[in-house]
């Protein structure tokens, strides 16, 4: 075959392997699969970007450890990029999802993600406050370190407590 029609076949072919669908397939076929999902997951990392913003879109808050591990564990390789697509659908969902996206934000790479997580220290929801709290701090952002302050000498027990473990 020709180098131009090849390449058209080869184009078909991974057209088809990042669609949403497949890669939604793919993921769910991970969660089923339990402790014989490192073909799968290896396809997945083969895959590439394309992956990172099915994977993210995939969490819901429902997961089990177990599902939260693996899904965490496939967007290990693409860290920065999972932080990206964290920061993008940080506003869309139901506070566990927020939190979820909160976390990726936290693992994979939260340094510059200041302007997003300030307005959520005053969400509605305890669960979101207190996890953007702790993105902040991770990252020593002077506003994280500054509001953790302020608890502390708030005297709540509460405040002081959650101040001292991730300190």
């Amino acid at each position: 075959q020709s180098d131009p029609e090849r390449k058209k076949i080869t184009d078909l072919v991974l057209e088809r392997l990042i669609a949403p669908g497949f890669l939604a397939g793919l993921i769910e076929a991970v969660e089923k699969a339990g402790d014989a999902h490192h073909d799968i997951v290896r396809l997945i990392r083969d895959l590439g970007e394309p992956a990172v913003a099915e994977i993210v879109e995939s969490l819901s808050g429902k997961e089990s450890c177990d599902d939260l591990k693996r899904k965490f564990e496939l967007l290990a390789p693409f860290g920065r990029q999972a932080a990206a697509e964290a920061r993008k659908r940080i506003q869309d969902g139901q506070p566990k999802r927020i939190v979820l996206m909160l976390q990726i934000i936290e693992c994979f790479g939260g340094v510059d993600s200041e302007e997003i997580l300030r307005p959520l220290l005053e969400h509605a929801d305890s669960r979101v406050r207190m996890q953007a709290l702790a993105v902040l701090v991770k990252y020593r952002n002077p506003w994280g370190l500054l509001r953790l302050r302020e608890m502390g000498n708030s005297g709540t027990t509460a405040a002081s407590r959650w101040r001292a473990t991730i300190t």
